[in-house]
């Protein structure tokens, strides 16, 4: 199912309390609205990202873990409801903890990225799509350091030496060698 698919196929299982494995499903169950509307009460909370860019997330997308975090401010906030002024002090603060535990998030994903590129370089080599190339490079005239080894995953020598010279500007070129791959 595409994601949009994905998101509206959960709303309407949880609500109708029916399964929709497909995307499929999903437009016959649609088919029996015959053009009504159809609406659902969800609650959850608006994610704001740094472009600015805010997206309704109900309650139920999100794991037991997240739940947990976001669930005691939830109640608190509907609690707090008959007074104007309280509601909007916890709405900032229930903003203010929804967008660190976004950072705490983003910061993982950031942390899981290289590792991520690690293993879909390796699928590459693997399969032979690229092979990995060790580059040795020179500190160049005037730059400190000392010589260095870099493995890239290229086509051919010339792709890797352009990707280690990219990589490690002020330093020279050296020998290239295949590490793996065909």
């Amino acid at each position: 199912m595409r994601d949009g698919s994905k998101l509206v196929g959960k709303v309407v299982e949880e609500f109708e309390k029916i399964k929709l494995p497909e995307e499929s499903d999903l437009e016959k169950w649609v088919l029996t609205l015959r053009g009504a509307p159809k609406t659902f009460a969800c609650e959850g909370v608006i994610l704001e990202f740094d472009n600015g860019d805010e997206y309704a997330i109900p309650f139920l997308l999100f794991s037991e873990a997240e739940l947990k975090v976001l669930k005691p401010s939830w109640e608190q906030w509907v609690a707090t409801k008959s007074d104007e002024e309280q509601k909007r002090e916890h709405s900032l603060y229930l903003q203010s903890q929804a967008k660190e535990f976004q950072q705490n998030v983003q910061e993982q994903m950031v942390a899981e990225q290289p590792l991520a590129v690690a293993q879909l370089q390796m699928l590459a080599v693997a399969s032979g799509a690229f092979g990995l190339w060790e580059v040795t490079m020179y500190p160049g005239q005037g730059v400190m350091g000392y010589p260095i080894n870099v493995v890239v995953s290229a086509r051919d020598s010339q792709q890797a030496s352009i990707q280690a010279m990219n990589r490690n500007p002020g330093y020279i070129l050296g020998p290239v060698r295949k590490v793996a791959g065909r």
